[in-house]
């Protein structure tokens, strides 16, 4: 672990954090922002939405791992931000979707990756193996794979709205933008020759003192800094720093809480009025049926809920 965050994809950010730590300053935020009351276990906070900074390091490893990306390298040529942009891009989207109601259905998404799935099926090998295979390749969980075809699914709602050509133009609209691009007007003007213009005396000090302060905004020069600012290259950082093992560790054991990935649990629920039925459910699961399948006998279908990811109490 400890190799890891000297050599990995975040090692620069946690070289620079040492060295912040030696100086005596606390680091609350990522980015040099200090504002916004975003946790310091997240990348960035979308109104209320958050990019949690273990799950954006592990998408980044994924990445430059999978493009043969030097760290280094994915640093000077803004690959990092890149991805961030397209997190939250991602983040967004998710909000429209769900602000607008275009969630896709579960029998949309099983068709958009049963083609998918075939593909990669193998002699020998179930479709729920394929379909882990193709999330392994992926560095997502199946769940999170489905998921991820559902939110392109929906993007594509939004993005065709948007995209798509249409036939249909108004004859209103033809006719408002015909007059607009043939349109001509008649005007009279004088015209004032500056050697027409006769018997004005020339001004005393106190008109032009008058008139300078009525138009004196008009006259004033847009106020300025000037900044200076110093870059901290984690380059150039290393080569003056001699970290020990020893120093890595107690920075390691001080921070390690910032790695580490809660627990989690899939629970699947059926939901019923009383507590007899439940009981009911539960013996013909305790007789080998499943859950979806003992609650459709007893009760209904609908009175059962997926298995969904909740954090462990």
């Amino acid at each position: 672990m400890l190799r890891k965050m000297r050599s990995g994809a975040l090692s620069g950010f946690f070289m620079v954090f040492l060295l912040l730590g030696g100086f005596g300053l606390v680091l609350t935020d990522w980015g040099g922002f200090f504002t916004g009351g975003v946790a310091p276990t997240s990348v960035v906070d979308i109104d209320g939405d958050e990019i949690k900074f273990q799950s954006f390091d592990n998408h980044l490893r994924f990445y430059l791992r999978a493009q043969n990306i030097p760290v280094d390298i994915a640093y000077r040529a803004g690959i990092v931000d890149q991805l961030l942009k397209a997190q939250i891009e991602e983040v967004l989207i998710q909000k429209a979707t769900r602000e607008y109601g275009l969630i896709a259905p579960d029998y949309l998404v099983a068709e958009r990756i049963n083609p998918i799935i075939n593909l990669a099926t193998s002699s020998g090998m179930t479709k729920d193996m394929a379909l882990q295979n193709l999330a392994q390749q992926s560095g997502l969980s199946a769940s999170a794979f489905v998921e991820t075809l559902r939110l392109d699914y929906s993007r594509n709602l939004i993005f065709d709205l948007f995209d798509k050509p249409t036939d249909y133009f108004p004859q209103s609209l033809a006719a408002r933008l015909y007059q607009y691009e043939n349109e001509t007007r008649d005007i009279s003007y004088i015209h004032l020759r500056h050697d027409n213009i006769k018997d004005i005396s020339s001004p005393s000090d106190s008109d032009l003192e008058s008139f300078y302060q009525s138009k004196k905004p008009e006259y004033r020069i847009s106020e300025t800094r000037i900044i200076k600012i110093a870059t901290l290259n984690p380059q150039d950082v290393r080569s003056e720093l001699s970290i020990s093992e020893n120093e890595v560790r107690a920075e390691y054991e001080a921070i390690k809480d910032s790695f580490e990935v809660p627990e989690k649990r899939m629970v699947e629920q059926s939901v019923v009025d009383d507590e007899q039925t439940a009981n009911e459910i539960l013996e013909a699961v305790k007789q080998g049926l499943s859950l979806k399948k003992a609650t459709a006998k007893i009760v209904a279908d609908d009175a059962y809920r997926k298995a969904e990811e909740y954090d462990a109490l």
